[in-house]
């Protein structure tokens, strides 16, 4: 019976050591990851967001890296070529057509100052780039006010980009997701971490390695014609641990069973077993065999600064990326409004060379101008394009996948600036209305006035949310329509005294009398609009019935006064010029029809006028003193540029020093290469280590195999010693030690130095952007003030102005507008560039920093290390280290050194 119980046990231990192992794949993956995901989290103590809860080293199942099938057992894929296989995870991001109609049909209430875009004009620039140009409202005011004055819409497709549009936050989802260098860096942070989890696995008891299983072997003996057989199960089990102490413990138990068939005595059975349990711990060298579980300990909380790092930059280069990106699609929008500019500048030259008012080398110049406008706004289009295709790459995604960008935020930039612009104009004619009250001339103030309150207005409306009306922006209208007033009756009394002073002449000419009698005519219709426009802001509910009724009556006289100008090419056409006098005598008729309009006007709606010139001066005066109290009032509090950063230089490069997670690892490495020093000067002393042994064995021929016996024992008690008598190679090591140990500290210096620069860099940026911001707005506002005066010249053929004197105004207002917008974006790039270069931007948990565009927040300077920081030089694992390697724990002085 002894020998079939001896069998089945050992096939039952041989069916456990074979079976005890067959683990699933997935089990084991599955497991290193628990357990590398442990080890992160209890290291990320030394970063202060940690990092994030749902942290996988599994791409998500919307991500395009998501693994096809089982994880463990992965496939060959099955379709390398491929193209659109990628869908976005954007819901509620992609417009659906409806959606694209309502925005692009929404109706225009702007107004717009100057002829249609001939069609000619739209259809030579790329579809492409009419897509990216639709996306901007103002295009597409263009665009419907071209349709409407020619009748039929001469742009084929007028649809913007119905890719999904993204803003910055799902550029940072969708990086996340799909970003392989992200993907990257979190397997490189699971390496590290696994390295650890097998150091610290050799401080646990376990089994060992190897030396736990079974044989099986068989023998066939023949001897002189005798057949002996034998079967032989050696089996054993061995366990094993590191100690804290640096030494090794070890226990093995070791299982023979032999069998022997047809033997000279039958059958025969010898079963034996023997325990081993073995200790062997160095006096000397301790420190040694605790340097790969130290080494992997501080590696992994490197490794989390540098992915928590990491982080941060990830969010940093996309913002980066976003807001150029955003800079192109706003240079689209300027680069557009100065192509229709420059279209309407050549029609008009056109015309008027035509009509021989100016020579073709003018025309010539414009068309010019005209065609460097379209290159370069195609130019822009095509470089939104590319911009498009790299943000792909960095994103992971495929570069067929369509993508546009919410213009949302860059909506809300170009009000801002717009605002700074419209307030910075504002001052300019500011400086102007007071220097024009020295001046006693209505007509100037008066105009100056206007002016001004149009810039008051336009800030009023950029600064209110959704153009919400309110009492001081009712107040400038009104205000505005009044000086408006005063203006064109100033201008129609100057018409008319040219007109009495031609009359009174010696040699009156017929033809100028006419002229200037259709001028006074249209002067006094002028008028009459503005107080009509005046009365509708002023006039209650009871008035709107009699202010149409005299706009159709208005609008009467002027078809009257149109038709005189018909009248008069009727008269030249036949040849009969000397009947001009009739005409004169019904644009007399006509004059004292709209005077009495005028009056009429004056008295239902209180217009104020005065009955002398110098009380007019005198109430012109008193209402432009008005307005520059109320201008300065509005515009003391208006903060043109871009917010200060409100911390000292010193303050922030000491901040940087202290927070910097890259130097927290630099003052690591330095301490893992002063360590060196201390193993490598270990190595060059003697070798001793103490070795102790206990074997049991079982009785031999008792065939029992847990059955020992300290009679069948050995004990053993060994010290063994090396004198350093040759240790050539481990001083040169020791030498190589110290080497590396001094350039760890330059390392150290000179990243301090790097840092430093960094930081006082990005202060010296910041203060350049706001500079330079304040000079651009300064720069738009007067390139707009050129733009507006030249134009109006070169269209009446005024003041001695040239087509180029208006195609170099043109062009220094869009370049203005370009550096404006540049110049804010850039500090919006440079600010955040600061709080990541000093540690001081702390992303979510989906990898966004929540303060990007609070200009409110300002840097917290920190003085000294943070308690997360300390040890200053880094921890180490808890086993016994020599009294030399724990001074790296030692407290330190963490602040600023004088």
């Amino acid at each position: 019976m002894l020998p079939q119980k001896i069998l089945t046990l050992t096939g039952l231990v041989l069916v456990a050591l074979i079976f005890v192992g067959c683990r699933s794949r997935t089990w084991h993956y599955q497991k290193a990851d628990q357990m590398a995901h442990c080890l992160i989290n209890e290291k990320s103590n030394s970063i202060p967001e940690g990092l994030p809860v749902d942290f996988s080293l599994v791409p998500s199942p919307e991500s395009r890296l998501a693994p096809e099938g089982c994880l463990a057992c992965p496939t060959l894929p099955q379709t390398p070529v491929e193209l659109y296989a990628y869908d976005l995870p954007l819901r509620g991001k992609i417009p659906d057509q409806l959606q694209l109609e309502e925005e692009l049909e929404k109706p225009d209430e702007s107004a717009i100052v100057g002829t249609a875009i001939p069609p000619e004009a739209w259809q030579s620039l790329p579809e492409s780039c009419l897509e990216r140009m639709f996306d901007f409202e103002s295009i597409r005011i263009e665009a419907d006010f071209t349709k409407e004055k020619l009748g039929s819409d001469p742009i084929v497709s007028r649809s913007g980009s119905n890719a999904p549009k993204l803003d910055l936050r799902d550029i940072v989802d969708l990086a996340l997701l799909n970003s392989r260098d992200y993907q990257t860096q979190k397997e490189s942070l699971y390496l590290v971490s696994l390295q650890l989890a097998q150091e610290r696995f050799a401080y646990t008891t376990k089994f060992s390695a190897g030396r736990n299983g079974a044989d099986l072997n068989y023998g066939n003996d023949r001897n002189f014609g005798a057949t002996v057989e034998r079967l032989g199960v050696p089996s054993s089990l061995q366990i094993d641990r590191m100690l804290v102490t640096g030494g090794d413990l070890l226990a093995s138990f070791a299982n023979n069973i032999l069998l022997t068939f047809d033997g000279p005595s039958g059958f025969t059975t010898d079963v034996s077993s023997s325990v081993l349990i073995e200790f062997v711990q160095p006096l000397i060298q301790t420190d040694v065999q605790f340097e790969s579980l130290t080494q992997a300990e501080r590696d992994l909380v490197y490794a989390a600064r540098d992915f928590a790092r990491f982080r941060k930059s990830f969010f940093v280069d996309f913002a980066s990326q976003y807001y150029d990106l955003i800079a192109s699609f706003r240079q689209i929008e300027i680069d557009s409004q100065n192509y229709f500019s420059l279209v309407r500048a050549f029609n008009q030259a056109e015309a008027e060379y035509s009509a021989g008012l100016v020579p073709r080398f003018q025309v010539d110049q414009v068309e010019q101008s005209l065609l460097n406008g379209r290159g370069r706004l195609i130019g822009t289009c095509n470089g939104v394009e590319q911009s498009l295709d790299r943000l792909k790459l960095e994103l992971g995604l495929p570069t067929e996948t369509p993508i546009n960008v919410d213009l949302d935020e860059l909506n809300e930039l170009t009000r801002l600036d717009q605002l700074s612009v419209s307030a910075d104009s504002a001052n300019r004619v500011l400086r102007r209305l007071t220097a024009a009250l020295q001046k006693p001339d209505r007509a100037e103030l008066a105009s100056t006035a206007a002016v001004l309150l149009d810039r008051m207005i336009e800030a009023k409306d950029l600064a209110s949310d959704n153009g919400e009306e309110n009492e001081s922006l009712a107040n400038f209208e009104a205000l505005r329509a009044q000086f408006l007033i005063d203006y064109a009756r100033l201008n129609a009394e100057r018409i008319r005294l040219d007109l009495d002073a031609e009359i009174r002449s010696e040699s009156p000419s017929t033809p100028v009398i006419f002229q200037r009698s259709i001028a006074y005519c249209n002067a006094l219709l002028s008028l009459i609009n503005r107080q009509l426009n005046a009365a509708e802001l002023d006039g209650e509910e009871s008035d709107v019935e009699a202010i149409e009724e005299y706009r159709d009556s208005a609008e009467t006289q002027a078809e009257e006064v149109e038709a005189l100008g018909s009248k008069l090419q009727e008269l030249i056409e036949n040849e009969e010029i000397d009947k001009l006098v009739s005409l004169i005598n019904e644009s007399d008729v006509i004059q004292k029809d709209l005077n009495k309009f005028v009056d009429r006007l004056d008295s239902q709606f209180e217009i104020s006028n005065s009955d002398s010139a110098d009380a007019d001066l005198e109430r012109i005066r008193e209402a432009a003193l008005q307005v520059i109290e109320l201008a300065n009032t509005e515009l003391q509090g208006s903060d043109l540029g871009l917010k200060p950063i409100d911390i000292d230089m010193d303050d922030a490069m000491i901040t940087a020093i202290v927070l910097r997670y890259e130097l927290m690892n630099q003052r690591g490495a330095v301490a893992d290469d002063w360590r060196q020093i201390k193993l490598a000067a270990d190595e060059l002393k003697s070798v001793m280590t103490l070795r102790a042994s206990q074997r049991i064995d079982t009785e031999p021929g008792a065939n029992q195999p847990f059955n020992f016996d300290l009679d069948h024992s050995s004990t053993s008690l060994g010290l063994s010693f090396d004198a350093p008598l040759n240790r050539f190679s481990q001083r040169n090591s020791f030498r190589g030690s110290i080497i590396g140990y001094q350039r760890s500290l330059r390392s150290l210096k000179q990243l301090e130095d790097n840092i430093k620069f960094s930081v006082r860099n990005d202060l010296r940026s910041l203060t350049l952007d706001r500079e330079q911001y304040l000079i651009a707005v300064a720069s738009a506002a007067l390139a707009y003030e050129r733009v507006v005066s030249t134009s109006l010249e070169f269209r009446l053929g005024t003041g001695g102005v040239s087509a180029r004197d208006f195609l170099e105004a043109q062009t220094a207002y869009t370049d203005a507008l370009s550096n404006v917008a540049s110049r804010h974006i850039q500090y919006i790039v440079d600010r955040t560039q600061l709080f990541f270069d000093l540690e001081l931007l702390t992303v979510d948990e989906e990898g966004f920093w929540g303060d990007l565009r609070n200009e409110d927040l300002q840097p917290e300077p920190y003085h000294e290390i943070p308690d997360w920081g300390v040890p200053v030089y880094g921890n180490l694992p808890n086993v016994r280290h020599s009294s030399t390697v724990k001074q790296i724990l030692q407290p330190v002085f963490r602040g600023l050194t004088q």
